[in-house]
């Protein structure tokens, strides 16, 4: 019994990594040409039927898209800068790792899309973008951008590992103690001066269900705990909605529940 409370408690500050790490630093004044939507993350780390899943309170978020106007229809999504503790629930975080987020995009317009260098801060890894269909699968004429450091988007997001000491770092990664901010992405596009194409943070089919592994933003948090040997890992999936723990339990595993604006139009 002391042993399962000790996972239990190991997995608890991984989560914590993760989901304390994903704090709101500060959204910048919009200019005129510069649109943020600041809203709450709901997450949930899936730490393996004998340990339970861990439901985290509702986690600041946001996203601008700028226009920067040398270009003309393009535009360029900029993640909100966000911070890892060094320390919860009495173990040491360590880092968030295979950090990845998916957005949906017009692909009537699409043309070409690219890493803004020297955009990102505190963030190893080499940043990657895929076009992917609503399955994640790569598709040149996807819907869907995702953003991550893995070999293909399926390594970021659906080949997270369980708790495994032996489990390596990859992908994007933050370490603890640093306010950090993914990269941005400018996307090209063919409309016409003064018309915005649609840009989502991925929520459609299983994205919009809870604690999918096909949640717009899904990360690894890894803490070490004085109880256990060795690093604990745990995957985390996060989707914007408002909704409190509770209620927000094991019921609303894999269910839609209710979503806000960051599931609205963010261009």
């Amino acid at each position: 019994m002391s042993v399962s409370v000790a996972r239990r408690s190991a997995a608890g500050v991984a989560v914590s990594a993760a989901a304390v790490g994903l704090v709101l630093v500060s959204a910048g004044p919009a200019t005129a040409h510069n649109t943020t939507t600041n809203f709450n993350n709901a997450c949930v780390a899936r730490t393996g039927t004998f340990i339970g899943n861990i439901h985290q309170p509702s986690q600041a978020a946001s996203v601008s898209v700028d226009h920067p106007g040398s270009t003309p229809g393009a535009y360029i999504i900029k993640p909100g800068p966000q911070t890892v503790p060094t320390s919860a629930s009495g173990g040491t975080v360590v880092n968030l790792s295979r950090i990845a987020v998916v957005f949906k995009i017009d692909p009537a317009t699409y043309v070409s899309s690219s890493v803004v260098p020297g955009s990102s801060t505190n963030v190893s890894g080499t940043p990657q973008l895929t076009r992917v269909d609503i399955n994640l699968n790569e598709d040149p004429a996807g819907s869907y951008l995702a953003l991550h450091g893995g070999a293909t988007i399926r390594d970021a997001v659906e080949k997270i590992p369980a708790i495994d000491a032996n489990s390596p770092d990859a992908g994007l990664t933050a370490l603890a103690g640093t306010t950090f901010t993914l990269p941005s992405v400018e996307v090209v596009t063919t409309a016409p001066a003064g018309v915005n194409p649609p840009v989502y943070a991925k929520t459609d089919g299983n994205s919009g269900l809870y604690g999918s592994t096909k949640n717009y933003l899904t990360f690894l948090s890894k803490a070490t705990h004085p109880l256990l040997p060795g690093p604990q890992y745990v995957p985390t999936m996060c989707m914007p909605s408002d909704m409190p723990v509770p209620p927000r339990g094991n019921s609303d595993l894999n269910t839609a529940i209710p979503l806000n604006g960051g599931a609205g139009n963010l261009h």
